[in-house]
């Protein structure tokens, strides 16, 4: 692809245009079955343009991907000055640093038995941060471990940091601290002691051995929803670090758990029939079956990951609409600017 010069602006508009284009000559009378599991009834409703959009920004967001890590092209690595050199997450989520670092950092470093490797998820999942890991790391001398776990400790190594007003939390996939589980307020107990006794929960019910009895990843989902201020979007963030673990063998299936970011994607594109979290699977298995058709007709392969087959799977669309999401906001306020 011919990377062109210009102002933002410019090659925006030029590919504005450009899609614009292809899509005015394609069918927009289609409408999409969408067909919840049983006792709901299928749901017919139009289908909004806005899908076209959606695939373009996959196909080329994941062209940034390859361009970048598999062909070590140097910048720019594409024309739209709305996907900024990885800004947005990748398409596929085990290819994003985080994924990788989770790999790399938490399940690769310490004992690898199944209850160690879990333990080093549970924990590294309540916060999601890599310097709160890392503090851990440094100030134990160790990697966290069931051995050395103990709340007060944990707790009081990063009381100082957030005295100092530091973050210890990731802003996309934090919980909540589950204070109120506890019998304690904001005034009794820091959230950051609150979330390590979430930890300690999830061992005292023996959660890493439960999951080993589970055989699909929304079995482990529902699972992980028994601990508190667990709800469905953020098991599945649990449960997608935990496959990545050599000691679970969970099968995806069609399963995916919607955040409010992915909801309003399938909204813009579905419209009103998204309106509760079965709609939400419906529609991702929707997208999922019916994919072929609308890369054929942008004239677009398939994303394609390492070690998977071409195209997206019903997970892999629930983290690309919500990346959309945030890169169609950027774009209608560069557009106001």
């Amino acid at each position: 692809m011919h990377l062109r010069t210009g102002t933002d602006k410019q090659v925006q508009n030029e590919l504005d245009e450009a899609v614009e284009a292809k899509v005015n000559q394609l069918d927009h009378s289609e409408s999409a079955l969408l067909e919840p599991q049983a006792p709901y009834t299928p749901v017919e409703t139009p289908i909004s343009d806005i899908i076209y959009h959606f695939l373009r920004y996959c196909a080329e967001r994941h062209k940034v991907w390859h361009r970048k890590e598999v062909l070590n092209q140097a910048k720019p690595w594409t024309d739209d000055p709305i996907i900024p050199e990885g800004r947005y997450g990748n398409v596929f989520r085990q290819l994003d640093r985080g994924s990788i670092a989770m790999q790399q950092d938490v399940i690769s470093k310490g004992d690898q038995s199944h209850e160690e490797i879990c333990f080093r998820i549970f924990l590294n999942n309540a916060f999601c941060n890599r310097r709160t890991w890392n503090r851990w790391e440094v100030e134990l001398d160790e990697v966290p471990s069931l051995k050395n776990f103990d709340v007060k400790r944990y707790s009081q190594i990063l009381d100082p940091i957030v005295a100092r007003g530091d973050i210890i939390y990731s802003s996309e996939f934090q919980m909540v601290p589950p204070r109120h589980f506890f019998g304690a307020t904001s005034s009794t107990m820091s959230g950051h002691t609150a979330s390590l006794k979430m930890v300690q929960v999830m061992l005292e019910v023996d959660l890493a051995g439960r999951l080993k009895e589970c055989k699909y990843l929304c079995d482990a989902s529902a699972l992980v929803q028994s601990i508190p201020g667990m709800g469905g979007f953020l098991s599945m963030n649990l449960v997608m670090d935990l496959i990545k673990s050599p000691t679970l063998k969970l099968a995806a299936r069609d399963f995916a758990s919607c955040g409010p970011g992915s909801r309003e994607g399938l909204r813009r594109i579905f419209g009103p029939p998204i309106n509760s979290t079965i709609m939400d699977n419906a529609a991702l298995r929707w997208l999922e079956r019916n994919q072929w058709k609308y890369w054929a007709r942008l004239g677009e392969a398939p994303p394609h990951a390492p070690g998977l087959r071409p195209g997206l799977r019903v997970l892999d669309f629930e983290n690309a609409l919500c990346e959309f999401l945030v890169a169609t906001l950027v774009a209608a306020i560069e557009f106001c600017r």
